[in-house]
């Protein structure tokens, strides 16, 4: 039979094939809004990859709560734009909230996000992207997600309290708002 150094070559070549058929199998990250987001990949770092999301001035307000389903789940999801919540590595929630800005002028707002996932399995893509309710994003290339609702979703839920009711068939989501004498979300 061979010896013990061929089985090692063959056994190192057939890895090496096996490395980079598994790599190209992979297709291009296209985005399904490019007016809006874009992937940025490295060859580096083939396990994850980072998404760029701008805002042209008429979305940005004082707050931005930014809705991100993908079409799997993922292991890692993190921004630097501000406070990030899951509940089930599917679906992401940026919570950015600004300082009252005296300057009148608004202008475009980056937000900057990385996901980490198995490489070995599909490369998660944006299935959807909402900012302050409004979906500005969609893809239906994609798999469904597996529950499109499990964040909060309306555009007037900063000046809302989401609480939950215990009722005969279990807890019921209710919104109230925080202010009872204002229809334009500014306290009087």
């Amino acid at each position: 039979m061979y010896p013990l150094t061929s089985k090692v070559k063959i056994f190192g070549v057939v890895s090496l094939v096996l490395a980079v058929a598994t790599r190209t199998v992979q297709a291009p990250l296209t985005s399904p809004c490019p007016e809006y987001f874009t992937y940025e990949t490295s060859p580096s770092t083939p396990d994850r990859w980072h998404g760029v999301l701008v805002l042209p001035p008429e979305m940005v307000e004082d707050y931005l709560w930014i809705y991100i389903a993908l079409n799997r789940k993922i292991h890692v999801f993190g921004s630097d734009s501000g406070t990030t919540s899951t509940e089930n590595f599917q679906e992401f929630l940026i919570d950015k909230k600004k300082y009252f800005n005296f300057d009148s002028a608004k202008s475009e707002e980056t937000i900057r996000f990385v996901t980490s996932y198995d490489y070995a399995q599909p490369i998660p893509r944006v299935k959807i992207i909402r900012v302050n309710g409004r979906e500005i994003c969609r893809d239906n290339n994609t798999t469904q997600v597996g529950n499109e609702i499990s964040f909060p979703t309306r555009p007037e839920l900063p000046n809302m309290l989401l609480i939950s009711k215990l009722n005969a068939t279990g807890y019921t989501p209710e919104f109230l708002s925080i202010f009872q004498n204002s229809t334009s979300g500014v306290a009087r």
